[in-house]
């Protein structure tokens, strides 16, 4: 769960935001795509905006990062609207990161597998970014 701002540029004034409410299925915590919860973005430049809000079909953490994938659901960017999006986190209690698929792959011309998405390489703006990702624990037996 959480929410992100990144400030791209300030002189064009590139802005992106991120919010997430996304869990793994308590009556079977063992299949990520039995994930539920949803995401919303936004990537504004100067007064144009596009958003998205997305229905989350994937969710897989290890440690402090989590890569969540969803279908798009609303939009205002032409041919997205049910297509698979995905987005990962990384939680370290101060300066959170994030990644998404759009940085290897477009939704509008790629088929994005579910739980994917790209590291999470760009740095959260200060004082954003409120993350929490709790690890997922194996329920099955080993062997």
């Amino acid at each position: 769960t959480g929410a992100a701002r990144l400030d791209r540029d300030p002189a064009t004034g590139e802005r992106v935001r991120f919010s997430f409410d996304a869990h793994l299925a308590w009556a079977d915590r063992n299949d990520p795509r039995a994930a539920t919860g949803t995401f919303r973005y936004s990537h504004a430049v100067g007064k144009e905006e596009f958003t998205a809000f997305v229905r989350v079909d994937c969710l897989s953490t290890g440690g402090p990062v989590a890569t969540v994938t969803g279908i798009v659901e609303e939009t205002d960017v032409p041919g997205l609207r049910k297509k698979r999006v995905g987005v990962s986190v990384y939680d370290d209690g101060k300066r959170d990161r994030l990644g998404y698929s759009r940085l290897v792959s477009s939704p509008l011309t790629d088929e994005v597998p579910p739980c994917n998405a790209a590291a999470p390489h760009e740095k959260v703006v200060r004082g954003g970014g409120d993350f929490r990702v709790l690890p997922w624990v194996y329920d099955g037996m080993a062997g």
